[in-house]
Parts: C-alpha cells; structure tokens; sequence
C-alpha cells in the first residue's frame, strides 16, 4: 500500500465517521494473541458503516488486499504487516425476536458482529419471566466468535451446526455493490464451509435463523453441559483458534497425534496442548511463526506415518496473500 493510497483510504474513512487505526496488532483481535499488524484496520459500528468501508476499500482492490474478520477466533495473521485493510464487524451487534409463529417457532435475526456464545445465552432468556425459553443454540454456547464467522463457516459442536438452524442470510455482494437476500439453499452448507468460504465478494451483514419452545431448565442445563465438555477437553486456560485441523474422514485428530507421541510438542511459545491433540496453542510469548512452525511438524509427522493429509480448520492469513 502506498503512500498516497493509505492518505486516500484514511481521508475516506475519515470523511464517513468511521474508526480506524494503522498499523494495528492484529493479536488483539484474534484467538492465538501471536501474529502481525495490519496496514490499515477499521471498526464499523453499523451495517451501514461496513458497507462503506468496504466500497472505499475497494475503490483500490486491485492494489490491495481487504480482509472482513469478525471475533478473530479462527484466524492467525503471520508476523509481519499485513499490507491491506482488516474490517472488524465485532462493533455490529444488534439482534431482534420476531413474534412466535402459529407452531410455537420464533426467528432471531442477529447482526454479523453478534457474539455466537452472547446469543445462544439471549435465546435461553427469552423471553423473560416464562418457564420456556428458545432452543437450537444449545451448541453454540461456548464457542468463540461471532455471527457472521459462525455462518460462513458453519460452525458447529455436540451435534449441531449452524445449517441446523439458519433460515436466511442478508449480505452485501462487493461486486455489485449491493445487498442480497440467500435463502437456505444458497448457502451452500457442508462440513465448515459455506458459499462464504468460497467466496470474497459475499460479506455477511445479518443472519435469521429458526429457534423452538422448550422448556427453559432443559435448554440451560444442555448448555451447561455442553460448556462444561469444553472446560473439561479443551485447553479453554490458553490462547487458541479452537481446534487446528479439520477432522480427515473416518480419522480423529487428537487420537492419531496422541498414537504419534506428538502431544506437548513446542516450538518457542507454541505447543500441541497436551490436553488435546487437536489444539495448538499459545503457552506465552509465541509468534505466528512458532505457532506455523508446530502446524507443519503436525501436517508432515501425519502425513508421513498415516497418509492422511491434515488440512486447517483455522484461516492463515499471509502478508502478501491475495488469496483470502
């Protein structure tokens, strides 16, 4: 990014009343705490605001890269300077009931920046005062991020994912600068992945999905125990991106890693915890190149012994990349 494309990019922003900084850490707004700064990082508050951000953007796209990066939870910059702009939704997060339907469903519609974990924790307390509460985001309670990261990965835990229970998505084409409308169908769930994560021009902005009656002690003690599964298997006390791999079919991670001695194997800060093989996680001081470095001892021990090419549930972000 040059020098009189940053001037331009700012003055923009600066004209539309939106908060940005330069050269931002990015280990403040991502799970690992390890990595690089952005060039340039803004914190829209409103749709409205993000939609803005994204067309001053990307008035220079062909100059420069334009990451969209909700809760971070799932992301790893490498050290060094990202040389684009990083948009963080965390700041949009409104979110409304409709009324219940004639078989007793409500729709919730939550904006991109919306904590996953805040709303499964709003249904379970609505509405207020009542013996039943709102169940389907029993899953959800516990994992990090939000909305909009959730739905274009199809996040999911304990037997539920996201295309359990999305309705409807609204989210903004930056190549026709517009907003558009996908049904179920058009997201194209699977396995931690949807039409967004094949996609750099659709951008969540709001999501609706479908939540049902249930008696509100059930919904609470699901997420209880669900929360306390995480707390018991999960190294939950350090900084991470969740679990590292993609699950291989018909193969668990953290078994084969455990069969390969491979738990508490570190590299500067970095290490496979040694509660989970799936985790890697950040002991204290790691650098994203600590943190690569134990990725890739993971990958290639695996590959080697079992043939089993390992692939990254988390997002890794290059400083060059055009490729987000």
């Amino acid at each position: 990014m040059s020098i009189s494309q940053l001037n331009n990019v700012t003055e923009a922003l600066g004209g539309l009343n939106v908060k940005f900084t330069l050269n931002e850490p990015m280990a403040a707004h991502t799970g690992f705490r390890a990595g690089g700064c952005a060039a340039v990082a803004v914190f829209p508050n409103t749709v409205e605001q993000l939609i803005h951000a994204l067309n001053v953007a990307d008035d220079y796209r062909d100059s420069f890269p334009t990451l969209v990066l909700g809760g971070g939870s799932n992301t790893l910059f490498c050290d060094g300077v990202f040389e684009g702009v990083v948009i963080i939704t965390s700041g949009i997060k409104r979110y409304s009931f409709s009324e219940p339907s004639a078989d007793g469903s409500v729709l919730l519609n939550a904006e991109c920046g919306v904590s996953l974990t805040a709303l499964a924790r709003y249904a379970s307390e609505y509405p207020k005062g009542d013996q039943f509460a709102l169940s389907g985001l029993e899953f959800a309670y516990g994992i990090p991020g939000t909305v909009g990261g959730a739905v274009a990965m199809n996040a999911g835990a304990y037997g539920g994912e996201m295309k359990d229970i999305v309705i409807s998505t609204v989210c903004y084409d930056r190549s026709k600068r517009e907003t558009v409308i996908l049904d179920y169908d058009a997201h194209g769930f699977s396995y931690r992945k949807s039409i967004f994560s094949s996609s750099r021009e659709l951008v969540v902005l709001n999501t609706t999905v479908r939540l049902n009656r249930a008696a509100r002690q059930d919904v609470k003690a699901l997420m209880q125990k669900n929360i306390q599964a995480r707390r018991d298997k999960q190294p939950l006390e350090y900084p991470s991106c969740g679990s590292t791999f993609l699950r291989p079919e018909g193969r668990f991670v953290g078994k084969m890693t455990e069969e390969l001695g491979l738990k508490g194997y570190t590299v500067g800060g970095a290490q496979l915890s040694e509660k989970h093989g799936g985790f890697v996680i950040n002991q204290g001081g790691a650098t994203a190149t600590d943190i690569l470095n134990v990725i890739n001892h993971i990958k290639a021990t695996v590959l080697r012994e079992y043939g089993v090419a390992l692939e990254c549930e988390i997002k890794i972000i290059y400083c060059n990349s055009r490729e987000l």
